[in-house]
């Protein structure tokens, strides 16, 4: 069955409600340390962290959290039957087979044109 990866993610009751007979009213999804989305040391583990745990939180699920390396994290989400799927996540055709993936919560500047280099 294929799991659950965030595109920086909300997930629709849909999704929520396949992976209820797997994991019950819990869920537990690995993530990385990328402030200010999501890290141990933020207040409500950052903001991507405090929307998707809001979000499950209104489906009637509690959300565990647990920070990895993201090769890591990426592994656990496709081999542990205990972990739901990951995020935050941009689609990727090399785990497209393995994943289905949710519209994205949010955005983050990767760069910018207007951006200097110090020299």
């Amino acid at each position: 069955m294929k799991k659950l990866a965030f595109l920086l993610a909300l997930i629709s009751a849909y999704s929520a409600m396949s992976l209820s007979a797997q994991t019950g009213q819990s869920l537990t999804l690995p993530s990385l340390e990328w402030p200010p989305y999501t890290s141990q040391t933020l207040k409500d583990m950052g903001a991507s962290s405090a929307v998707a745990t809001e979000a499950f939180k209104a489906m009637g699920y509690t959300l565990k959290i647990v920070f990895y390396p993201w090769d890591r994290a990426i592994k656990l989400a496709k081999t542990d039957p205990t972990i739901a799927g990951y995020f935050p996540e941009y689609y990727s055709s090399d785990n497209a087979s393995a994943f289905i993936y949710s519209d994205p919560m949010g955005r983050a500047p990767w760069g910018s044109s207007s951006a200097r280099i110090p020299r």
